[in-house]
């Protein structure tokens, strides 16, 4: 299957970003589907990340727990699309689609799944965006979202609470149930929109500069329902 992700180098290797590495990663871990990366116009699906600009309007193919990045994205007509999840309703309002209920959720709650509880180390971790991958946090155990996806797992495993600029920081810590805190910058893409239409998936609110945690009981039916979309491909 040819599918399109944000791409570094491979979904094991030392420069891909943890977020736009989910999809290759859960399908080869919980699919036997044939995968290959390609360019937006051969795509057979998407996966998440905030993407959904990237994906032609007339597209036929999968659709799945994909994203937009900002509120002022223009409306999209995928009502030709397999739509198989979204990231979340804020995303779906901006989305023409067919048939009935939506799937809401981002395809990294499945590492609640995969939950590696390590002992805890460290009191306090952080996940920065990789915009922020050279900033310094004293007194925090930083993680790199390029060192490949099992070692950020256990890695944050490690943690008792995770402050984070990425969204797939704060999606890591809800699905290993680690309290986290959302550090908003400007230096990352949408103005915190993605951050709002994840949390809203969950029936949730989250603002920057206050520790919070997810909620657990929808994470794992949301990551249940994913992992069953999947395995069903």
């Amino acid at each position: 299957m040819r599918i399109h992700w944000f791409r570094g180098t491979d979904w094991a290797g030392s420069t891909g970003n943890f977020g736009d590495w989910l999809t290759p990663y859960f399908l080869h871990k919980l699919t036997n589907v044939h995968i290959e990366w390609c360019r937006p116009p051969l795509a057979e699906m998407f996966g998440c990340g905030s993407i959904m600009e990237m994906i032609p309007e007339d597209f036929k193919g999968i659709i799945f727990t994909t994203g937009i990045m900002s509120e002022k994205s223009q409306r999209h007509d995928l009502s030709g699309a397999k739509i198989l999840g979204l990231r979340g309703p804020l995303t779906a309002e901006r989305v023409m689609v067919s048939g009935g209920a939506v799937q809401f959720g981002d395809l990294g709650l499945l590492c609640s799944l995969f939950n590696p509880n390590e002992e805890k180390k460290y009191e306090l971790g952080v996940i920065p965006h990789y915009v922020h991958h050279d900033k310094e946090y004293p007194g925090y155990h930083k993680i790199d979202v390029r060192s490949g996806i099992e070692n950020v797992l256990r890695e944050a495993s490690k943690c008792e609470r995770i402050l984070s600029s990425s969204l797939h920081g704060i999606i890591l810590s809800d699905a290993l149930g680690i309290e986290n805190q959302w550090e908003m910058s400007t230096e990352v893409l949408g103005k915190g929109f993605k951050f709002h239409d994840y949390a809203a998936a969950l029936g949730d609110m989250i603002e920057p500069g206050i520790w919070r945690l997810g909620n657990q009981e929808r994470i794992a039916e949301i990551a249940e329902t994913l992992k069953d979309i999947l395995e069903q491909m």
